[in-house]
């Protein structure tokens, strides 16, 4: 979000820039209030499971604690999982065929 807010901040007028913050901001708070109400219905899963509670005490942490402590680190785990899965399948990826020689399509079946 920083990132966009910055890029706004130059290509922007004022009022269109403050609207898109504005959108920004209100994008992020639904955000984390879907992840906040997630972790609270795994916990609740949990209870109904006869589990331990998987994220404490979260009735008595703001907003920010919770992110700090339960959400960035699930979303940094799946952010590196995503890069390694990219990685990989670079590394997999075979070349790129070359164009045929002029040699190699008057031997080749296919081209006559």
């Amino acid at each position: 979000m920083e990132t966009s807010i910055q890029s706004a901040r130059f290509r922007l007028d004022p009022d269109e820039y403050r609207e898109t913050v504005e959108r920004l901001d209100r994008n992020r708070k639904y955000a984390h209030d879907v992840c906040i109400s997630n972790l609270k219905i795994i916990n609740k899963l949990a209870q109904i499971a006869n589990q331990d509670i998987l994220f404490l005490n979260l009735e008595h942490m703001t907003r920010t604690e919770i992110a700090e402590k339960y959400i960035l680190p699930i979303a940094n785990e799946f952010r590196e999982y995503n890069e390694r899965q990219q990685y990989a399948n670079l590394i997999e990826e075979k070349p790129l065929d070359m164009p045929k020689t002029d040699n190699e399509i008057d031997n080749d079946a296919d081209y006559k």
